[in-house]
């Protein structure tokens, strides 16, 4: 007559317990066959439970009774989807961020209340960090510089970049970005160092590659590239990314700027001027 339904989930936690995940409550979609459901004044088909867990659980999504969804019958796919970012306390590189969940439901016709449950499965988010090292043309470091890195996202419109963060580390020449992950990012030096010419905007991509079917997948390949600014060639000469290992996530790359007088672009009535001269 009854047949409960629960999605249990399990955030991995840092050394002080604290999660590594914000979870959304109010993201939580559910869909069956397709087709959302949505919670009414009158039937309520699903809660967000997020007191009042047992078994380490962060956040459970409960139908208390499947069968109040009419659509619902043998077969039927129910997903559940949310959103949960990373914060502050996420591992950068290899160890990943852990996401653990099992589905309890009743398994007893003539018992009511008797449930099992799947083995759990886990999932690992990824991230990463890049450092910029703002030198001069001998490697030596500059300070006075401000950075801001951006993110291109595809739309139907082609696509938009938008701003991740913009660092300005007063007297430090390190500027540090964490929480990347996959993907083409754009550096524009929005200050550059007195007395140094600024530079033009790096782009980069920064790709890796992890287990995908593994109970606990690992990061196998991580890698940033200069591109041009159409994302379609490797550019030389400007950066180059190290990484020392896959296990900090860390790509590492020197910035430099250099002093002098900037000639004018080729075809420019500054060109002819200079000429002449």
């Amino acid at each position: 007559t009854k047949y409960k339904f629960v999605f249990h989930d399990k955030q991995q936690k840092d050394q002080n317990g604290a999660s590594v995940f914000n979870f959304k409550p109010d993201t939580v979609k559910v869909t069956v066959d397709g087709q959302e459901v949505k919670n009414t004044e009158t039937n309520k088909y699903y809660n967000v439970k997020t007191t009042g867990l047992s078994d380490g659980d962060d956040f459970e999504i409960e139908f208390s009774n499947l069968k109040q969804i009419s659509s619902v019958h043998a077969g039927s796919v129910i997903i559940v989807e949310y959103n949960a970012t990373l914060n502050s306390n996420a591992v950068i590189g290899k160890g990943g961020n852990k996401n653990t969940m099992h589905l309890e439901y009743s398994n007893n016709p003539e018992q009511e209340g008797s449930t099992g449950h799947t083995p759990d499965d886990t999932v690992i988010v990824f991230t990463y960090q890049t450092t910029i090292n703002k030198v001069d043309k001998d490697k030596k470091p500059l300070e006075g510089a401000e950075f801001t890195l951006e993110k291109f996202y595809k739309n139907e419109s082609n696509g938009e970049w938008r701003s991740i963060t913009k660092v300005n580390n007063g007297s430090s020449t390190v500027f540090e970005f964490a929480g990347l992950d996959d993907g083409y990012y754009r550096l524009t030096e929005t200050t550059h160092p007195e007395g140094y010419n600024p530079i033009d905007p790096i782009y980069f991509t920064i790709t890796a590659e992890h287990e995908l079917l593994s109970d606990n997948p690992k990061l196998t390949t991580l890698e940033a590239t200069e591109t041009n600014e159409q994302h379609t060639n490797k550019e030389t000469g400007n950066i180059t990314f190290t990484s020392t290992n896959e296990d900090n996530g860390i790509l590492t790359t020197n910035v430099v700027n250099k002093k002098g007088s900037l000639l004018p672009e080729t075809g420019g009535i500054g060109t002819t001027i200079f000429y002449i001269v």
